[in-house]
């Protein structure tokens, strides 16, 4: 099975190269790199040709957002299984693409989702926990719980090519919260067969794009109140739940790590 990993970029020198390297290390070889860079300025594109090979696709040129990057990944992207690594993450460990095959492979599934750890100064800061117990989710269960906010990291999420075709792009419409409408609406999609990974599967670098300032966080809230109304016709309880989901996050790590 060929898997098309798509990495964003925009002057990501300083931290593209670890997330090159855990794609090169990983196990599993069939996999196909999706580059598509924002027109960087620094040392990106000399990076990305360092570890570019016959299963790289490239693409450098401004974009008009992020949803607009993550659209260009999907139409260049040519795997069977098609799935983000964003240019300061990486993987947990090199059997990452290995295992989460072989579960597409054992198991009648087209979208797989696992847990996620949050990382800033090579510190473990928030460790967010996907799900209950590993296995194949009946899709309605699922749709029960994003009506409270629930939602899997969208790093760790990889889908089926044919159910991304169903789904359709990414809404370039909101600037940035465009992810967890994707992901309302894959879960939504009614041939949905998900199935949740019990790993840590990805290390994401804290912060982002949504995190970046007070502007952006109040912009995500407010994208995220109309994604909510859209997707799920509800409002501000299930935008409330969601957020403090963040809450029990920390506090699993910090149990965790007593």
């Amino acid at each position: 099975m060929l898997v098309s990993i798509i990495t964003l970029t925009s002057n990501s020198e300083k931290t593209l190269e670890k997330t090159l390297q855990s794609i090169e290390s990983q196990t599993y070889k069939n996999i196909e790199m999706v580059h598509v860079d924002n027109r960087s300025s620094d040392e990106t594109i000399n990076i990305l040709k360092k570890y570019s090979n016959k299963n790289t696709k490239f693409v450098s040129e401004k974009d008009s957002g992020i949803a607009n990057a993550f659209n260009k990944g999907l139409k260049m992207a040519n795997g069977e299984i098609i799935g983000f690594l964003h240019s300061d993450d990486i993987f947990a460990y090199e059997d990452c693409v290995l295992e989460m095959v072989d579960c597409f492979r054992s198991e009648d599934i087209n979208f797989f989702y696992a847990d996620l750890t949050y990382v800033s100064n090579k510190k473990n800061i928030r460790f967010w926990k996907s799900d209950n117990r590993s296995g194949y989710k009946n899709r309605k269960k699922l749709e029960k719980k994003i009506n409270f906010g629930w939602m899997p990291p969208h790093p760790t999420v990889f889908i089926k090519k044919e159910l991304i075709n169903e789904i359709g792009f990414y809404n370039e419409n909101y600037r940035v919260s465009s992810d967890y409408d994707y992901l309302l609406r894959a879960i939504k999609n009614e041939n949905n067969k998900p199935f949740y990974f019990d790993k840590n599967f990805v290390n994401m670098a804290l912060g982002g794009n949504s995190n970046k300032s007070l502007k952006n966080i109040i912009k995500k809230m407010t994208e995220d109140y109309a994604i909510i109304k859209k997707n799920l016709n509800k409002g501000i309880i299930v935008l409330l739940l969601k957020n403090l989901r963040k809450i029990s996050q920390f506090l699993i790590y910090f149990k965790s790590s007593r």
